[in-house]
């Protein structure tokens, strides 16, 4: 046998041309060298090539079958973690800020094109800033954040004027999101 304190690299040929797979132990816990035989790769490879597309069914149809439980589970964990979550998401945002600043600068410059661009020409700046200016008030004299809302969404086709504009807690709008209330 031979001598297992030198473990060969894998891929070493002996001499008569089987090559070093692995070192592994039998049942009592005995350690042995593993060599395959000369075409043992090439088998091998002939063989995965020729199960490529059955393989490739079957990982579509188990994907498909487990793709609701995947939902579930993942239901489930959102729902027993979710302050966790929310709490972490809202630690993360400012340092994702500042690790990519010229990625956030933009997303804020892509915000503001938007609102001008769905700004109206009938829409008074003067009012837009005073309700802006009182989400601010109302957010200093309660602590609570406000935000200024749009009733009908930019992304839904709404208009950045005084008539689609109310002012709403952080919380509110968040939970609102894009939707038409």
């Amino acid at each position: 046998m031979a001598d297992l304190c030198v473990i060969p690299v894998r891929g070493v040929v002996r001499a008569d041309g089987f090559s070093f797979d692995r070192v592994s132990k039998t049942s009592s816990g005995a350690p042995y060298f593993v060599w395959r035989s000369p075409g043992y790769w090439l088998r091998q490879k002939i063989y995965h090539r020729g199960r490529k597309e059955i393989k490739r069914e079957y990982d579509k149809v188990l994907r498909e079958t487990k793709r609701v439980k995947i939902r579930e589970d993942q239901a489930a964990y959102y729902q027993q973690n979710q302050d966790r979550l929310k709490r972490k998401s809202r630690d993360y945002a400012p340092l994702w800020r500042l690790k990519y600043p010229a990625h956030s600068r933009a997303l804020i410059a892509r915000r503001r094109t938007r609102i001008a661009h769905a700004t109206d020409a009938t829409a008074d700046k003067a009012i837009i800033r005073e309700i802006y200016r009182s989400a601010a008030r109302v957010q200093k004299c309660t602590g609570i954040p406000f935000h200024v809302d749009h009733i009908t969404p930019i992304s839904k086709g709404g208009r950045h004027h005084q008539e689609n504009l109310q002012v709403i807690t952080a919380r509110l709008n968040r939970k609102k999101s894009n939707k038409i209330l």
